[in-house]
């Protein structure tokens, strides 16, 4: 792979040939996949800024290893990947895809991951198609790989799918398809070419081929030139809002990390024209980006904006890595902590009873106020977590020996915090995972007949939860990951009954939560 990088650096810029011109500015014409999944075959990890690893392996014996590096995500985020089984709709010539489908759809990566394929049947680097596509395989493109390896390692900026398959034809005319955005559109024409003139150079025994030079000209030349003007006029156009301009900064962002991928590190792009387009970014969507907040409680995709306007400031060159903008920082973080306010309701019951005879019933209620805590402010990593004391409890305690309930008091807080916040396209709820511990509500008994009095050593209400959710308990803590989607601003409620039996003690419990949205 080391002579493409070569040639790329090295051949001159050519023009555009006619058509050439109508594939990067007309009318899209989507490659839409249908795909099949093995929903048996999922595996999800929470995986937080230190970032991490999901391994799987596909019912066929085919393995895969997404690695988020750290930094790739602003909070704890479930991650999700899912092998697929089929795939149709692929243009002749092409095989099936092996492959993931990767959740939560649309999520956007502050670094970028790679996913690492080892098909049971290898493919040959010169009959390799390096897939990406959208929300249920729409708008397939062709990814560039990652470089100086010769394993199958495709690099992942966003979700939601990728893989490989297998090309048994020089040329597939991909051509055909226009892909929405324009990067892609760049990238399946060159991923193309360069798998074309792999298979010249293994025919020919030549490294300078055609398809090489073709291919070079692409990214280095007047096409890339080209779609960039394309974007800026639109996006500096008075008239542009933010699905435009948002648009043009990650085409622009895109195309220049293909470029760096493949050797090429000059911009083609006027460096002050991109620091007016930055500016533009910023002017016209952070206020809607925060109204959205304020309005959805949609959080992450405040994070995601303000992470993508740094990001691409510093991929292009506008500011050196890790030097953020000091006032719109300021300006972004205070929107964020404004935003990220919550609050968790749980209002609970339950009874319990021993072996020894001792049985009684708790009941209380919490609030716990959720509040974002950024662990890095200048990357913008954070949490959203908090505690709360019951505001209201009432506890019974009965022994068929001699032990009454004298009083009961709080003891240890509840805890509580947020993983993997979830929204919609449309910013509507879609799930969030709940981690939380009991608030810890003290007894304390007498026995009347010889006065002793002593404090219960358990604290009763967890040790309900304990019992009656032992499905649910991970040491003293508690996880949900089924809460149920509401709307602004109950976003996310959840009706927790349980049963159970545990080191002689039997409980049950009903407990019912909900999250309100209180930012703004």
């Amino acid at each position: 792979m080391r002579i493409w990088l070569f040639l790329l650096l090295f051949w001159p810029l050519t023009a555009l040939a006619d058509g050439t011109q109508d594939f990067y500015t007309g009318p899209a014409n989507p490659l839409n996949l249908t795909l099949a999944l093995e929903d048996d075959g999922a595996e999800s990890a929470i995986i937080g800024p230190d970032g991490g690893k999901l391994k799987l392996k596909s019912a066929a014996g085919d393995s895969f290893v997404l690695t988020l590096p750290a930094g790739a995500l602003l909070t704890d985020t479930r991650i999700t990947a899912t092998p697929i089984a089929r795939t149709s709709g692929l243009p002749d010539g092409a095989g099936a895809i092996t492959g993931v489908v990767l959740k939560p759809d649309g999520l956007e990566l502050a670094q970028t991951a790679t996913l690492e394929i080892t098909p049971k049947t290898p493919v040959p680097p010169e009959s390799r198609l390096h897939w990406g596509f959208y929300a249920d395989g729409a708008d397939a493109f062709l990814h560039l790989p990652v470089q100086g390896t010769d394993g199958i390692v495709i690099p992942i900026d966003h979700f939601s799918g990728a893989g490989v398959s297998f090309a048994d034809r020089a040329t597939l005319q991909l051509d055909r398809w226009r892909q929405q955005r324009a990067e892609d559109r760049l990238s399946t024409r060159v991923a193309e070419l360069l798998r074309e003139a792999r298979t010249e150079a293994k025919a020919t025994g030549e490294d300078d081929t055609a398809k090489g030079r073709e291919a070079a000209a692409i990214l280095q030349g007047e096409a890339t030139r080209l779609v960039l003007s394309g974007w800026l006029k639109l996006a500096t156009s008075p008239a542009a809002d933010c699905a435009t301009v948002e648009s043009a900064t990650r085409s622009i962002n895109a195309i220049d990390k293909q470029r760096q991928l493949l050797g090429v590190s000059d911009s083609v792009a006027d460096g002050e024209v991109i620091r007016q387009l930055f500016d533009r970014y910023w002017t016209v969507c952070f206020p809607e980006k925060v109204q959205i907040c304020q309005s959805t409680g949609d959080l992450p995709q405040l994070a995601a904006f303000g992470l993508a306007y740094e990001r691409q400031r510093q991929l292009t060159g506008i500011t050196v890595e890790a030097t953020a903008d000091p006032v719109r920082s300021v300006e972004l973080r205070a929107a964020m902590e404004a935003c990220g306010r919550y609050k968790l309701t749980v209002q609970a019951s339950g009874q319990w009873k021993d072996n020894a005879g001792v049985y009684g019933t708790t009941a209380y209620k919490v609030e716990v106020p959720i509040r974002l805590k950024f662990s890095n402010p200048d990357q913008l990593t954070y949490t959203l977590e908090g505690e709360g004391p019951p505001t209201a409890q009432n506890v019974t305690f009965v022994d068929y020996a001699c032990w009454k309930l004298d009083s009961s008091h709080g003891g240890a807080p509840m805890l509580a915090r947020l993983q993997s916040l979830e929204f919609r396209a449309d910013h509507t709820p879609l799930r969030v995972d709940l981690k939380l511990r009991a608030a810890e509500v003290m007894a304390v008994i007498t026995c009347p007949t010889n006065r002793l009095k002593k404090t219960i050593e358990n604290d009763v209400a967890w040790v309900v939860w304990a019992v009656a959710h032992r499905k649910d308990r991970v040491g003293r803590g508690f996880g949900l990951k089924t809460m149920k989607a509401g709307s602004h601003p109950k976003i996310f409620t959840y009706s927790w009954d349980g049963k159970g039996e545990d080191q002689g003690t039997t409980a049950s419990d009903t407990t019912a939560l909900t999250l309100d949205h209180i930012g703004g």
